[in-house]
């Protein structure tokens, strides 16, 4: 069994005389992301609605590459590289480089997205029905049955919810596969990292848990210095020890092939 005090010591050990790079690797899509919102902010007066589309394209095509590579380089100091800090921006390197993230980054978001609409839409179409509005749009009284439902939106919304989390859960390891091995398509990475997510989606989040009081620290910006190098590396040796662990139990798996990591 994969303990969480081996996997946090572990990223411990692998940080140790590191910490400055890894701060810097671990802040930079934070500043990106706090430029890019400025930015959107600022062209919001001259022109309007269009800011809001500009910040979306900058989020997928330069910070979710950059982020792949910020955790390109928390792999490679886990194998023991010594990489300078400017390795976040391998994607960026090359164009075949930059559509092989690319094409991961889309396609990754799309599911995504699909998920969340797809679990949030009970909820939706259930509100819907159940409000004033949709019947006056109908033209017609609102019925008095429909308070009945308020309760129902409201546990479709938490069961959504939940269900989101949970299958955000399971994607966690398609990322790591695609920074780990270049070989991989990016459907490769997708369609065995959620095949391995089956059989190691519970464990990995019994480590997220384990990390909730790290993750709060996050959200402030002094403590975030500190967490974010220790939480994307810890992230790393959990995707290692659980791929690891699949390793062992391959031959029971049908379709999905060992992986070096």
């Amino acid at each position: 069994m994969i303990q969480n005090k081996a996997v946090k010591s572990t990223a411990l050990a692998l940080l140790k005389g590191n910490w400055a790079n890894a701060v810097f690797a671990g802040i930079a899509p934070v500043a990106t992301a706090v430029i890019i919102f400025l930015a959107g902010s600022l062209l919001d007066l001259p022109i309007g609605t269009f800011s809001g589309i500009i910040v979306v394209i900058a989020l997928l095509f330069i910070l979710s590459p950059l982020n792949m590579g910020v955790l390109r380089y928390f792999w490679r100091m886990s194998n023991e590289c010594k990489d300078s800090p400017v390795e976040i921006f391998y994607y960026f390197s090359s164009l075949s480089a930059y559509r092989r993230v690319m094409n991961f980054n889309i396609k990754i978001t799309f599911r995504v997205i699909l998920g969340a609409v797809i679990f949030s839409l009970p909820a939706t179409v259930v509100a819907t029905i159940t409000s004033e509005s949709f019947y006056e749009f109908i033209g017609s009284a609102t019925p008095l049955w429909v308070l009945s439902f308020k309760t129902l939106v409201v546990i479709l919304q938490i069961a959504g919810y939940i269900a989101t989390v949970a299958y955000l859960i399971s994607l966690y390891l398609p990322a790591f596969l695609m920074v780990a091995n270049e070989d991989m398509t990016a459907d490769e990475c997708i369609r065995h990292g959620i095949k391995i997510g089956r059989y190691t989606k519970v464990k990995f989040a019994n480590i997220v848990f384990s990390y909730i009081g790290w993750i709060i620290l996050t959200i402030l910006a002094v403590p975030c210095l500190f967490t974010m190098p220790y939480l994307l590396m810890s992230y790393v040796v959990s995707c290692r020890f659980l791929v690891a662990r699949h390793n062992m139990l391959a031959d029971k798996i049908n379709g999905v092939p060992k992986h070096e990591i």
